[in-house]
């Protein structure tokens, strides 16, 4: 199957800072994903430093989260959705924690532990158009990820907990008294959740 071609936009989010840059020296993304999932751990390293400037992590994330394997159901799960809780766990949940302009090459490595064979196909998603109003709650964890889709939101609130809630709220030097108001909206959200769950 003939791969689709790549918008303008999407082939400038891996070209070099330059526009005069020979082609040689842009950073293709399907190279990218097809390191990954080979588990190479040297490719970054290994990069010209024109191809380095190109890496964006949170671009290549975005790529990884399309994922579209054609592969059988694990547990009764379809695979792609366990692959996406997977990266969510793996990679997403503390993927914001550290300073990745400063280190790059780490957020490609920790990209690596998702690498599956045989390669999956992987579509971009493109960023989605915000709803104008949220509950505290989620305002709070979309400034914390800006680009989460309204799916990607909820999971996160799904696979993560009052604790995960309060870490966030401690990076961002929120005191004791709003850290645990936090902490309730989430735990009183899971509550009406379960409780909605249970009833239908």
């Amino acid at each position: 199957m003939a791969r689709k071609k790549k918008t303008k936009e999407e082939s400038e989010l891996f070209s070099t800072e330059t526009k005069v840059a020979a082609p040689t020296n842009r950073l293709d993304i399907f190279n990218v994903l097809n390191a990954i999932h080979s588990k190479n751990r040297t490719f970054y390293r290994d990069l010209k430093p024109e191809e380095k400037k190109g890496f964006q992590d949170y671009i290549t994330l975005r790529w990884m989260s399309g994922v579209n394997s054609g592969l059988k159901s694990i547990q009764g799960i379809p695979f792609d959705d366990f692959f996406l809780l997977l990266l969510n766990e793996r990679v997403n949940k503390d993927f914001w924690s550290f300073d990745r302009a400063k280190h790059a090459e780490l957020s490609y490595l920790v990209m690596t532990v998702m690498g599956i064979k045989p390669t999956p196909k992987h579509n971009w998603i493109p960023v989605p158009k915000r709803a104008k109003d949220y509950n505290t709650l989620d305002a709070f964890l979309l400034s914390c990820f800006p680009d989460f889709r309204e799916d990607e939101l909820k999971l996160w609130k799904r696979i993560n907990n009052g604790a995960d809630i309060e870490q966030l709220c401690k990076d961002r030097g929120m005191s004791d008294k709003e850290i645990q108001e936090f902490v309730n909206l989430y735990d009183e959200e899971r509550r009406t959740e379960l409780q909605s769950v249970r009833r239908s």
